[in-house]
């Protein structure tokens, strides 16, 4: 819909980027700060964004993208006798990124450690509501780049 408007490719981007963030924020706080089960606000706040796209789409699906837009999810990139699909090497791109994030960051060391034992990230004094709201703010954001 921001592409409609007349937006650019890249506003739009940053505006699903955007939502996709503060999707993710929204669940963080919500699973980190005030404790509520992860599936069910998860659950939730899908089902509630569903409906608010469902609504301002009306009901339709939007199928008048700009092509410059549409190169993202279907064109492909030959590279030699072989084509990739650009969703493809989006994909491995984010992977590669996401791989050296965890393994070489601080934070992402400590995004390991909350999937390991949570209660040894505790005992060191990292602030658990804050990392699991980073974490769902990242899977929020890359959310959106995969539903894009």
């Amino acid at each position: 819909m921001v592409l409609q408007s007349g937006m650019s490719n890249l506003l739009a981007v940053i505006a699903g980027l955007t939502a996709g963030s503060l999707i993710g924020w929204i669940n963080g706080t919500l699973v980190g700060r005030v404790r509520f089960p992860p599936f069910i606000v998860t659950l939730a706040t899908s089902s509630i964004v569903r409906g608010i796209v469902f609504g301002l789409a009306g009901g339709w699906p939007i199928l008048d993208l700009p092509s410059s837009f549409r190169y993202f999810g279907q064109a492909d990139i030959s590279i030699g006798p072989i084509a990739f699909p650009v969703p493809v090497l989006v994909m491995i791109l984010l992977a590669v990124l996401v791989f050296v994030f965890l393994r070489r960051t601080i934070l992402g060391r400590y995004i390991y450690a909350l999937g390991e034992n949570e209660q040894a990230l505790i005992v060191t004094g990292v602030g658990l509501p804050q990392i699991k709201t980073i974490v769902y703010i990242l899977c929020g954001a890359l959310t959106a780049i995969g539903e894009s």
